[in-house]
């Protein structure tokens, strides 16, 4: 790498890596799931979008729970209404207060701190998104979406798949 270690001195050097690597990693031409290719970089756009949104669109399921009449209790259902007596505030208040108040999970995540001192206003969202959790039903899209985007980085990537 000169232009590393020469410095401004070789900045034709420089610009011309630079503009190298933008082109080897420009997108001029796409092929959709139809098998249609395109050029224009509406179009291209058009096609990635697409990608994206049938990868992140919501899907519904059709749950069969005959089987779980084949699975053995466990437990009594004295057992299990005493369970559902336990106040879950005193739990999930106990866990917030145990993070670490400097830690986050992400980058622009809310620190352990922000759950404790905000405690009073978030309090009902969060124990309303506990209790859906234990009763077995669907989390709501924004608990369960991940907002990561992979885009691979090979050569010469033509196809998208939708």
């Amino acid at each position: 790498m000169r232009w590393f270690t020469d410095g401004d001195r070789n900045t034709k050097f420089f610009h011309s890596y630079v503009k190298g690597r933008k082109r080897k990693l420009q997108l001029n031409e796409i092929i959709d799931g139809q098998v249609v290719l395109y050029k224009e970089s509406k179009d291209i756009g058009e096609v990635i979008a697409k990608v994206f949104e049938q990868q992140f669109k919501e899907k519904t399921f059709n749950y069969d729970y005959t089987m779980i009449d084949c699975i053995h209790k466990l437990i009594t259902a004295e057992q299990q209404e005493n369970m559902n007596k336990t106040s879950m505030e005193e739990d999930v208040r106990e866990m917030v207060f145990s993070l670490n108040s400097d830690n986050i999970c992400e980058l622009d995540s809310y620190s352990g701190n922000f759950f404790q001192s905000h405690w009073k206003i978030i309090k009902e969202a969060i124990l309303k998104i506990v209790a859906t959790f234990f009763c077995g039903l669907d989390l709501p899209r924004f608990v369960t979406n991940m907002n990561l985007v992979l885009i691979p980085k090979t050569e010469q990537v033509r196809r998208s798949q939708i």
